[in-house]
C-alpha cells in the first residue's frame, strides 16, 4: 500500500467516510499512524484491522450523546477492506507524477550508463572523469 497522509483528523473520516470516533478511538488506543497532528492512512487502515473489536468497543462509549437514538455503526471488515481499497486509489491520484518521473528517471539511467561510458570512463584522468559523469548526471535529470 503507498503511504498517503493526512493533515488532520478529519481529513481521513471525510475521505475514507468513516466517523471521527472510529479514529480518535484508534488515536486513544495508541495507533502510530497519528503523527505531530497527521494521519498515515496505511498505519491507520491496519491498526483498524488489527483492533477492530477493541476500537469498536470504545466507540460504543464515545458515540455522541445528541445521536441517542441511533444504534452506533461498527467497524466491520469488509469496510476496511473497503478502505484499504480507496486508500491505493488516492494515493494514485494524489502522486501520478511523481510515479511518470521516475519511469523516466530509470530510462535515462538505462541509456546514459552504459558499456561505452565506462569504456571513456577508464581511458580518462579522475578529474575529468569526475566532470564527465557531472555532464551525465545533469543530463538524467534534465531529461
Amino acid at each position: 500500500m503507498q503511504n498517503l497522509t493526512f493533515d488532520s483528523i478529519q481529513q481521513p473520516a471525510k475521505a475514507l467516510n468513516i466517523p471521527e470516533e472510529f479514529l480518535s478511538a484508534a488515536r486513544r488506543e495508541g495507533c502510530l499512524a497519528f503523527v505531530h497532528g497527521r494521519v498515515r492512512a496505511d498505519m491507520l487502515a491496519e491498526f483498524l484491522l488489527k483492533n477492530m473489536s477493541r476500537v469498536n468497543a470504545l466507540t460504543e462509549g464515545y458515540w455522541p450523546r445528541w445521536k441517542s437514538d441511533e444504534e452506533p455503526p461498527k467497524l466491520r471488515r469488509t469496510k476496511l477492506e473497503a478502505m484499504k481499497v480507496r486508500i491505493a486509489k488516492l494515493a494514485a491520484e494524489v502522486a501520478p507524477q511523481k510515479r511518470h518521473r521516475g519511469r523516466e528517471i530509470a530510462a535515462a539511467v538505462k541509456r546514459e550508463l552504459g558499456p561505452e561510458l565506462a569504456a571513456r570512463l577508464v581511458a580518462m584522468t579522475p578529474g575529468a572523469a569526475a566532470l564527465e559523469l557531472q555532464q551525465v548526471r545533469d543530463r538524467i535529470l534534465t531529461s
